[in-house]
């Protein structure tokens, strides 16, 4: 399964953490696209907050792991994370028990995570 955290500092998003993989194996074609379209979504938020509004990131590429943050959080890469989130969520509905998704508040990191599973 694959867990996405977003990262909330107030009621601003400034970050995600995407860990895991969606598939169950090499055969498995709903998870490969699954995966595919989590992957997608995250290098289109991550270019365009970093490439198109040119604002200073911090990033961690693994195989199996991506964590994107903003370094200077700005009203203009709101809008970028906003639709990433709301992108995940439709994927969580599209492929039940692939995705799960955690809201990651800055002020309680460990402690206030709320989770949208499908």
């Amino acid at each position: 399964m694959t867990t996405v955290v977003l990262f909330r500092q107030g009621k601003a998003l400034v970050g995600y953490r995407i860990i895991g993989h969606s598939t169950a194996g090499a055969e498995d074609q709903e998870g490969c696209l699954c995966c595919a379209a989590v992957s997608s979504a995250a290098y289109m938020a991550a270019n365009t907050l970093s490439e198109i509004l040119h604002l200073p990131l911090h990033t961690e590429v693994e195989d199996g792991f991506m964590e994107v943050r903003i370094s200077e959080p700005a009203e203009r890469g709101q809008a970028v994370l906003e639709g990433f989130a709301f992108h995940i969520r439709e994927l969580i509905r599209q492929y039940p028990g692939r995705v799960r998704m955690k809201i990651e508040t800055a002020e309680q990191p460990s402690s206030s995570l709320e989770e949208l599973q499908c």
